[in-house]
């Protein structure tokens, strides 16, 4: 995943609710404006069209079985850009 861009944008909500994301190779972190408020803090990430799985942030523990062959990639991608997911997190929620 080395030379290829990332990124973290904040953009209007949109019908999904997405307002933030950082991306890096096929894998795309994205803070929703809405959630559910038993479930704790977390995030979606998404691979092309599809959320594959969530994390939650502050264990960075996945909350749901993330693709096959994935799970490293995906926590590897998920620390280089955490601190930016964490403060878009915050300016989100207002925590």
């Amino acid at each position: 995943m080395k030379g290829r861009p990332s990124s973290i944008a904040r953009r209007e909500p949109t019908v999904k609710g997405e307002a933030g994301s950082a991306t890096e190779g096929p894998f795309r972190f994205v803070v929703n404006t809405r959630e559910n408020e038993f479930e704790p803090h977390h995030i979606h990430v998404w691979v092309g069209n599809e959320d594959v799985c969530r994390i939650e942030l502050n264990s960075e523990l996945f909350m749901d079985e993330p693709p096959p062959g994935d799970h490293r990639r995906i926590l590897d991608a998920h620390r280089r850009h955490a601190d930016a997911i964490r403060k878009t997190w915050d300016g989100i929620h207002k925590r």
